[in-house]
């Protein structure tokens, strides 16, 4: 199973790579691991750090946000505009983003492979309204529709 830390790792990877296509803007590791820890509302990497340390079990603590893809994208915006002087082109996609890449993550996890990942993630689902994964990731509740659905796979 995929541990929080790990959770946030592959966030901060996909939003790494979302930021250099999308907006040419490069971060290097621990920028991109604070700024996940920042969307997810902790000032930054070593409070996430420390957490962790401190729970006997890395799945004690459940460091994603509980906020709404609108409250993580204001806050991307914002680290980024303090530290950096950069504002991406669409936080909220950027926020869609990291998502995918955990949802790509898990689904690999759950499914076993790659090939199957990718076909359950572009592919309609009933329980979905006949839409797909991908088309629904832009949304809170979609977000939370695949995630469920996923772990039922």
């Amino acid at each position: 199973m995929i541990n929080q830390i790990d959770i946030l790792k592959i966030q901060a990877e996909t939003l790494g790579a979302y930021l250099k296509l999308e907006d040419g803007f490069s971060l290097g590791h621990s920028q991109r691991l604070n700024a996940i820890a920042v969307i997810h509302g902790y000032r930054d990497w070593q409070v996430v750090s420390a957490l962790m340390r401190n729970a006997s079990t890395k799945e004690e603590v459940d460091i994603r946000s509980d906020s709404s893809m609108e409250a993580q994208a204001k806050r991307l915006r914002t680290h980024l505009a303090d530290r950096y002087g950069f504002t991406p082109s669409d936080s909220t996609e950027v926020i869609a983003a990291a998502r995918w890449g955990l949802l790509v993550a898990q689904a690999n996890e759950i499914l076993g492979n790659p090939v199957s990942a990718s076909q359950w993630l572009r592919h309609p689902h009933p329980e979905l309204g006949g839409r797909t994964p991908h088309e629904l990731i832009e949304t809170d509740a979609g977000y939370e529709q695949i995630e469920a659905l996923l772990h039922q796979a």
